[in-house]
């Protein structure tokens, strides 16, 4: 059998309980404080670490994307010279054939020079005659693609084997 003495009064009691029960909530509430301290420091931290990784992250977006932006914009100057020369272009394959047919048969070219972007064409080459040679700067002069043909004088003052140039100027076609 078990004996229980109540050396308390009530009010004493009461006293008891509401110091433990305040002892109890002061425990709770530093228990809460330093919860909220704790949770606080955390999302201080997780906050910094997302600001960090964003800077991060944008800074790689940017020089990413900068540099695809560069490539794109180079790839485009490259379209246009390209377009531009392909505008600009001419074929040159009908004035080989024309210069081909109108120089006579024993009269040898040696070197053509074509500077499309002046417009100018120069013919060396070997004549077996003067006669030849001035059939050849006619022959030249009738073709489509020349205004009238230069042919030095110097070329003329030879009567055989005579090594020549010939200066013309493309007509825009």
């Amino acid at each position: 059998m078990t004996i229980t003495l109540n050396l308390l009064s009530a009010e004493q009691k009461k006293k008891v309980r509401l110091q433990k029960m305040s002892s109890l909530a002061k425990q709770f509430m530093i228990a809460l404080l330093a919860a909220v301290v704790l949770l606080t420091v955390i999302f201080v931290l997780a906050k910094i670490t997302l600001r960090n990784s964003l800077a991060k992250a944008s800074e790689t977006y940017y020089k990413s994307n900068h540099t695809f932006n560069l490539r794109i914009n180079q790839t485009n100057e490259l379209l246009k010279f390209i377009k531009e020369i392909k505008m600009n272009n001419r074929a040159l394959s009908p004035l080989l054939v024309d210069i081909a047919a109108r120089t006579p048969a024993n009269v040898k070219l040696s070197a053509l020079e074509i500077d499309a972007l002046n417009q100018k064409v120069a013919l060396r080459g070997l004549s077996p005659t003067r006669a030849e040679l001035l059939i050849f700067k006619d022959n030249l002069n009738k073709s489509t693609w020349f205004e009238p043909v230069d042919l030095p004088v110097q070329n003329l003052a030879l009567k055989t084997n005579i090594d020549f140039v010939i200066n013309a100027v493309l007509l825009a076609k």
